[in-house]
């Protein structure tokens, strides 16, 4: 599940002592071509704290997947945190973990653990890069090991925006699992953004197994190849300190053949 955090070319320096931004979001997915999931949905919470030269974030997330014949439903809790510090104008680095409990014996407890470094100008472009490592202890027969190494950039063109990431994911002795040891995939979005609207389009294509996603905030811990995606946004400010968005997403995923999953999701953004 996306979440709406600021990227680093978006980032000001917060001349305030204390910021506060909260995020409520729900979403609701459907399948196609799916022969296990019939349908899910998603509620959570986001918030950010800003003071000075630092950011720390916070997610909290429950999710429900319905399945088809006799497999139990997934029942699941997402826990994220990260902190970021701003090295002058021009650098940032984060630090965070991403927990996992749900009633899938496989992946519960699942953790995740984050690294990033950004480079950037405000209101110009931006460059950083992204260090994975999540772990499922209670996989069998041994602990499932999952590095993923993500570079990104962007460049802002007066109202619009572009960026391209790229992301090399490796399972550590995959073969005892029966998955694929590496996969790779790109992307591209763009955003444009009014004086009371941000519209935002962007697609990705390759392989992804296992993946982490939206800066560590959203970790795929089934054993599903995703082949790419689309997924298209719009936000609208009502005032500096509020805002509502809708975005929905479609994407190619294998499970017993090819299936197709759309989720459509409504956030309400609020700044204290």
């Amino acid at each position: 599940m996306k979440k709406y955090f600021p990227l680093f070319f978006t980032v000001v320096v917060s001349a305030e002592p204390l910021s506060i931004e909260s995020i409520l979001y729900g979403a609701w997915m459907s399948y196609e071509g799916a022969t296990l999931k019939k349908r899910g949905h998603v509620e959570g919470l986001y918030a950010a704290v800003d003071s000075y030269t630092n950011r720390l974030e916070f997610s909290i997330e429950r999710s429900r997947y319905l399945y088809r014949e006799e497999m139990k439903d997934l029942r699941q809790t997402d826990m994220t945190l990260i902190y970021t510090h701003f090295d002058g104008d021009h650098t940032g680095y984060r630090i965070g973990i991403h927990k996992i409990r749900c009633n899938d014996g496989y992946t519960d407890k699942g953790f995740t653990g984050i690294l990033g470094i950004g480079w950037y100008t405000p209101e110009t472009y931006d460059f950083g890069m992204d260090l994975y490592h999540t772990e499922y202890s209670e996989a069998i027969p041994s602990t499932l090991e999952v590095w993923q190494f993500h570079p990104h950039l962007g460049y802002l063109y007066e109202s619009f925006y572009i960026e391209g990431e790229y992301d090399y994911i490796d399972i550590r002795k995959a073969r005892r699992y029966g998955l694929d040891g590496e996969s790779h995939s790109v992307g591209i979005g763009f955003t444009y953004r009014a004086e009371s609207w941000k519209i935002t389009a962007s697609g990705w294509k390759g392989s992804r197994i296992y993946a982490v996603d939206d800066g560590g905030f959203t970790v795929f811990n089934l054993p599903e190849k995703y082949r790419g995606g689309i997924r298209l946004s719009g936000r609208y400010f009502v005032d500096t300190t509020t805002s509502i968005g809708l975005r929905y997403d479609r994407s190619r995923f294998e499970e017993r053949g090819d299936a197709r999953s759309e989720t459509l999701a409504l956030l309400f953004r609020y700044r204290f």
